[in-house]
This record gives C-alpha cells, structure tokens and sequence, in this order.
C-alpha cells in the first residue's frame, strides 16, 4: 500500500499550488508528474512532486501538439483573474457563459489581452 509520506493525493497537490485537481491532471497527462493509479485515486510521489515545484509553469513550456500554447497577445485565465482583479469563480462564470470572449485548446482557456482590456475599460 502507498505510504503517507511517499506520496501526496492530486487533492493535496492541488491544494498546496492553489490550483484546481484538474490542472494536476493535465500536468499528469502531459507527462510532467508520474502518478499510481489506486483504486481509481491518482497519487504523486513527494520526489516527483518537488521537481515539478522545481520547474513550474513557464510559458516555454506550456505546448499543445508541440506548439507554444500562448501566442503574445494571448493569456491564460490565471492571469487574466490577476488583472482584472476577479474571484477565480466568476471568472470561470463568465467564461462559460460567454461574458468573456476565450477559446480553448485542450483543456486549456485562452483568452486574448485586447478581450480583457475592454473588459476592463467596459466595468470602470
């Protein structure tokens, strides 16, 4: 059975960056992080753990189908609530229901900076 110190459920990881579980997943899925899978409950190893903390996000490395996923005058979601100064939330209300223009590739919002400007300019 899976120690308690050896590895950290997605929730836990998840919890300690901040992020969704789903965005654990999806580094998962890219092949970023190693998981077990246990009676359908994905866990990472604390080792793998610190070298994803190690090399966290950057744009660099952040591809879809061997492509940066963000072209300059894009940005992702985290970074647009950061801007607009925004509950994560909300945000995600808006962008479901199409207050805010994005489009997805993979599971990843992209949203285009000339979008959250008159956003911006629209609410003050």
């Amino acid at each position: 059975m899976i120690e308690e110190d050896d590895y950290k459920k997605v929730s836990h990881v998840a919890n300690m960056f901040s992020v969704l579980p789903a965005t654990i997943y999806a580094v998962i899925k890219r092949g970023r992080v190693v998981s077990r899978l246990v009676k359908n409950k994905h866990f990472i190893s604390v080792k793998d753990y610190a070298d994803y903390v190690a090399t966290k996000y950057t744009r660099k490395l952040s591809l879809f189908d061997g492509k940066p996923v963000y072209a300059d005058d894009e940005m992702s979601a985290k970074e647009a609530i950061k801007l607009i100064k925004i509950k994560q939330t909300d945000f995600y209300y808006m962008l479901r229901n199409g207050v805010m223009k994005s489009y997805r590739k993979g599971g990843t919002y992209i949203i285009k900076r000339s979008d959250v400007n008159s956003f911006i300019n629209k609410i003050i």
